[in-house]
């Protein structure tokens, strides 16, 4: 595990992985990580999901990819598949071929407690609301 505010990102992927990944996948959005594509193999592939937040001239950002041999996409979330998505999904996780974060549970009543442990910044894993 990296963590990202006492290590650099960069360093402790190459040494996993000297020559980089093949992967990347940016749930944050744009600005999370320095110079994502510089993480991959030739041939990489990096894939944005769309938030709420600024995403940058995402055209700029597909082209530099493009020019230094790395694959971006641009992912946007939606339910047209949610049922068939989520099942697949839930199969792989009980199979072992997907391993799930950590995840603590507070009630609805705590939400104040959940937030201020997010807030620190040393979450590992998932914070979840019990709503019911």
């Amino acid at each position: 595990m990296i963590d990202y505010k006492t290590q650099n990102i960069r360093e402790e992927l190459f040494k996993w992985s000297s020559n980089g990944i093949d992967l990347v996948v940016d749930l944050i959005g744009a600005g999370s990580l320095e110079d994502p594509v510089a993480l991959l193999v030739k041939g990489g592939r990096i894939v944005s999901v769309a938030t709420l937040t600024d995403d940058g001239d995402v055209e700029a950002s597909i082209a530099e990819a493009k020019e230094r041999g790395v694959t971006k996409v641009l992912a946007f979330m939606n339910d047209l598949n949610f049922g068939e998505e989520i099942q697949h999904l839930i199969d792989v996780v009980s199979i072992g071929d997907l391993k799930l974060p950590p995840t603590e549970a507070y009630d609805l009543d705590d939400v104040v407690l959940a937030h201020k442990k997010l807030e620190t910044g040393r979450v590992r894993g998932k914070l979840v609301l019990q709503v019911s």
